[in-house]
């Protein structure tokens, strides 16, 4: 098995567990059910990826997984924006209104991946059989990632830094750290693309 094939297995399973574990802490909480949802995604996510990487899978399969991969990848950007908001104990009028219209848009961008129009067919790059080739709204569902879990999200978590002292403060800034370091290492895979 190859090493992206080892790695987003390990995203993949990782990634579910700690959902879990964290749900199972407080399962009526509505901070823990949104890391939950949110861990889901992108393990489920990286489940798509790891099927592509499997040495001897057909292209069909590999196309149906790149594909549902990023179906699936499309509510990351959202539920970590949702996830944020309830971490920072943010309510806003207009954060309702941006999160209606982050999941709409999610929704739309999920059907829109299930078809040539985000993942337009597979082809070998850097050593890997099945590597997606974008489609026309690729660059669309890339500004999902964009907009929401870095300019939007991490717009939160400054306006909250200001506000916050002692180890709220020295907990934000494990938070702020750890995401930006995930998230700057998921959206190198746009670049490859």
């Amino acid at each position: 098995m190859s090493f992206y094939a080892t790695v987003t297995g390990l995203t993949t399973v990782s990634y579910l567990a700690i959902g879990i574990i964290v749900f199972l802490k407080n399962p009526k909480g509505e901070l823990y059910q949104r890391f939950l949802i949110f861990c889901s995604s992108v393990a489920f996510w990286a489940l798509g990826y790891f099927m592509t990487l499997l040495p001897g899978i057909s292209f069909k399969v590999a196309l149906f997984s790149s594909r549902a991969s990023h179906a699936v990848g499309a509510f990351i950007p959202i539920t970590f924006f949702h996830f944020t908001l309830k971490f920072l104990n943010r309510h806003r009028p207009y954060h309702q209104k941006l999160l209606v219209l982050g999941y709409i848009i999610s929704a739309v961008m999920f059907f829109a991946c299930l078809t040539p129009l985000v993942v337009r067919s597979l082809f070998s790059k850097m050593g890997i059989s099945y590597y997606p080739e974008w489609g026309p709204l690729y660059p669309a569902y890339a500004s999902l990632y964009i907009v929401f879990a870095l300019v939007l999200s991490q717009l939160e978590m400054v306006r909250s830094f200001f506000r916050l002292h002692g180890m709220h403060k020295k907990r934000l800034i494990f938070f702020i750290v750890s995401t930006a370091v995930g998230f700057v290492g998921g959206i190198s895979l746009f670049l490859l693309i």
